[in-house]
Formats: C-alpha cells, sequence, structure tokens
C-alpha cells in the first residue's frame, strides 16, 4: 500500500520495488544458431548484455521488441 492507502499498480513490465522492469530471463539460456536470440527470452545476445545498465525506457522498449518477435513467430511470451 502506498501513503495514501491505495494499492500501487502492477503490470507486467513492473516488480514491487522501486517500479524496476523485471528481466525476462526465465533462465533457459540457449541461443538459437539461425535466429541468433535467446530460447528463453527472445532476446540477443546484446540486449542480454546491456540489460544491466539499460534505463527503464530501454528496458521496456526491449519487452516491446520481445513481444514483437513472439507474436510474429506465434511464441508464448517469457
Amino acid at each position: 500500500m502506498t501513503q495514501s492507502g491505495t494499492v500501487p499498480h502492477y503490470d507486467f513490465f513492473t516488480k514491487a520495488s522501486g517500479h524496476l522492469v523485471a528481466s525476462p530471463c526465465v533462465s533457459i539460456c540457449n541461443i538459437n544458431h539461425e535466429s541468433q536470440l535467446c530460447e528463453g527470452c527472445f532476446r540477443t545476445l546484446e540486449e542480454i548484455g546491456a540489460w544491466p545498465q539499460m534505463d527503464n525506457t530501454g528496458k521496456l522498449e526491449v519487452w516491446a521488441q520481445i513481444s514483437r518477435r513472439a507474436s510474429s513467430n506465434k511464441l508464448p511470451l517469457p
């Protein structure tokens, strides 16, 4: 609960602590040689490596990319 007594908003992209953008990692770390995407989270190696230094805007853009990749390939989201 917040100071005003309301329940904080949570969505697919956020965590409770500081509203940080959640990592898409699902601990299935295998890069597909054809797509060059992780088979667990659908990120590129560059996105995975840059994740810790990204700001929330960058992380949300990666989530948007993941969503586009998953929907174009009819894959389940992580």
